[in-house]
């Protein structure tokens, strides 16, 4: 179960996020960067739908906050 979406917001924070909720449990990778490094493309890979799901919660908040 994969997740693409794009962002122009730090990733660090998905990053610990994901860590913290599903340790070992998921693949996060770039898959690119736009030219002036600001706008990342993610994937996110998980091991079950319910994981996804949870996942997209947490982004729909964390990219709509300032």
């Amino acid at each position: 179960m994969g997740l693409k979406f794009k962002t122009g917001k730090p990733i660090g924070p998905i990053e610990e996020w994901l860590n913290d909720k599903f340790p070992g449990s998921h693949h996060f990778m770039i898959e690119s960067m736009s030219d002036d490094l600001y706008v990342k493309e993610i994937k996110v890979v998980f091991s079950t739908a319910e994981q996804r799901e949870h996942f997209k919660t947490y982004l729909s908040a964390y990219l709509k906050s300032d």
